[in-house]
């Protein structure tokens, strides 16, 4: 499979972009249930980085007030999340 070569910029803001160089547009990922890799869109990043940030602010939250997540309120996630920069659209 020929190399991809892709350039982030401004990480932890509503301006964060991925940007193809060159090469392939798809990437190759591993599904540990069928023991084997695919390749996917990189479109797919953005998006993934988004709900990758609210998990990891929602976990912090959690055992910060020694709750789980379902006891947390959508508010307070999002309320941390505009605090560090988020754009919640």
């Amino acid at each position: 499979m020929p190399q991809s070569r892709f350039r982030g910029k401004n990480f932890g803001t509503n301006k964060q972009t991925i940007e193809l160089l060159y090469g392939n547009t798809l990437l190759p990922k591993y599904d540990p249930g069928s023991n084997q890799w695919s390749l996917v869109s990189y479109r797919v990043m953005g998006p993934a980085m988004v709900m990758g940030h609210a998990a990891g602010v929602a976990a912090v939250l959690a055992a910060r007030h020694d709750r789980t997540f379902r006891q947390l309120k959508v508010s307070d996630v999002q309320n941390e999340l505009l605090q560090q920069g988020a754009f919640l659209g």
